[in-house]
């Protein structure tokens, strides 16, 4: 018996789910993104930001230059505590209609408490949701890749 089956047999509404997965994490904190859907955009060659960095005006604060995004219409994110955890992450898309899932009746499951959970699921199917990106830098050499909420 797996820990993936383990872990099922605990939480019943993740053996219904097609996309699942269990991860551990020993020690420290941990972060896990899933998305479903998902689209990357990317604008290439960061030496192309130099000069617009180099611009008095973007040194406001609040204002930032994303050159990566993941674009998706379902996501979940779940961040571990300090003392590590196991966790078993599913997404249930209900019953399908013939070959496609009907996104009305998505949602996310899990089977641990412990951490920080949050999930989104968009039930007309759009990718709009943002949970991942990557920051252009204003110091050389530091690029940052962010979560939101």
């Amino acid at each position: 018996m797996t820990l993936l089956d383990l872990l099922s047999s605990q939480t019943p509404a993740l053996i219904s789910c097609r996309a699942k997965g269990v991860f551990k994490f020993v020690s420290g904190r941990g972060a896990i993104i899933a998305m479903n859907n998902d689209t990357i955009y990317t604008i290439d060659s960061q030496g192309k930001f130099r000069r617009l960095l180099d611009e008095e005006r973007m040194r406001m604060p609040g204002l930032v230059i994303v050159s990566e995004v993941h674009r998706c219409s379902s996501y979940a994110r779940f961040l571990a505590t300090e003392d590590g955890a196991t966790v078993a992450l599913g997404l249930n898309l209900g019953d399908p209609v013939g070959d496609i899932a009907s996104a009305n009746n998505a949602r996310w499951v899990r089977n641990s408490s412990a951490g920080n959970f949050k999930s989104r699921v968009n039930t007309n199917g759009r990718r709009e949701f943002y949970p991942l990106f990557r920051l252009v830098s204003l110091a050389e050499g530091d690029i940052s890749t962010g979560l939101t909420g």
